[in-house]
């Protein structure tokens, strides 16, 4: 015979009854002897005690103990092969925090009546096709370049003008008058397996820091007559190393003996009226006394200029520069003696 149901009358007594003897029930004691002996005894063991209703048979634990195996190992190939595969990438577009741009702009000196230059560098005719590098079997190099890579040895910008052209002045400055060597240092980084920047313009004196940006092994090695030569190996990322400074005006090669197309100038001044075409093509002397100047334009590839300049007191002055593409030779022997001017 089932019991009767309760009416909904009755409902709230039955649960006063129940909470009163949850209430008045007695606390029951801790755990046992026992219970408490096995706790201490896995705990001093370093073994975490076995749970007698989980994974009752032996098979399922030796699947489970395989399942999780086997998710682990997945797991570290499955990193280790992001890593490998993503390594250049992280290494070529992450900028190590010491590199800093090379600035173009050289300040002069603070002079009365100073004025300043500027001037534009343009090139016109047929341009000679840029030259592409054959990296060859060098490691590291071409992993770090997914398009060709071509020498700077003349960069033209978009509308024609001329980057990495050299203006100073040549003549024209007092006799015999010293300037004040600057301590802040020039920079020569080796990156992406180019030199930055190509042509490095800088006064006689002043500290030079070669620096390696990549990942593996470069070396600086300078090609000057006039001053002491340096040859430099860096195995690695180097946050800079100093050179001895070029002490008397020379213009220069270094290049990388590991990585043969890699070349850079360095041009050396006694004096600060010097400045360095960049990405429009212009330059600016600043604080140039009044005067007459006879002022250079150099590039490597193209040869000099020189411009006759009148500044006048607290005037500035407008000079440009127009480069144009050597004749190329009609004859073997013409050919023979354009390269052998090219390289006297």
């Amino acid at each position: 015979m089932s019991p009767k149901p309760q009416s909904d009358e009755t409902m709230p007594d039955l649960l006063d009854r129940a909470t009163g003897a949850l209430r008045d029930a007695p606390i029951p004691p801790g755990p046992s002897a026992a219970l408490q002996s096995a706790t201490l005894a896995a705990l001093g063991s370093r073994r975490p005690p076995r749970l007698p209703g989980f994974w009752p048979n032996p098979r399922t634990r030796l699947l489970a103990r395989a399942a999780v195996l086997a998710g682990l190992a997945a797991g570290a190939a499955a990193a280790y092969f992001a890593i490998l595969r993503h390594h250049d990438d992280f290494t070529r577009n992450t900028p190590l925090p010491y590199v800093l741009p090379q600035p173009t702009d050289h300040p002069g000196p603070v002079v009365p009546d100073g004025s300043m230059l500027t001037g534009e560098i343009r090139f016109e005719g047929n341009a000679p096709l840029p030259r592409l590098i054959d990296f060859g079997a060098t490691g590291g190099c071409p992993r770090r370049h997914s398009q060709p890579m071509y020498d700077d040895s003349m960069v033209l910008n978009l509308d024609d003008t001329l980057q990495n052209v050299v203006v100073s002045v040549i003549a024209g400055l007092p006799q015999g008058q010293k300037y004040a060597e600057p301590r802040t240092p020039v920079y020569l980084d080796q990156k992406d397996c180019s030199f930055e920047p190509h042509v490095l313009a800088m006064q006689t004196g002043q500290p030079v820091v070669l620096r390696n940006s990549d990942p593996h092994l470069h070396n600086v090695h300078s090609h000057s007559l006039l001053n002491p030569n340096f040859n430099v190996t860096q195995s690695g990322p180097d946050s800079g190393r100093e050179v001895p400074s070029p002490r008397v005006p020379e213009v220069f090669q270094v290049q990388c003996d590991i990585h043969p197309w890699m070349k850079a100038w360095i041009c050396a001044f006694n004096h600060p009226y010097f400045n360095l075409s960049g990405a429009n093509g212009t330059f600016t002397l600043r604080g140039l006394p009044p005067g007459r100047y006879r002022l250079q334009a150099w590039h490597e590839r193209l040869g000099t200029q020189e411009r006759d300049i009148v500044v006048k007191p607290g005037q500035d002055a407008t000079i440009n520069f127009v480069f144009r593409a050597p004749p190329a030779p009609t004859s073997p022997q013409a050919a023979a003696a354009s390269a052998h001017a090219r390289l006297s």
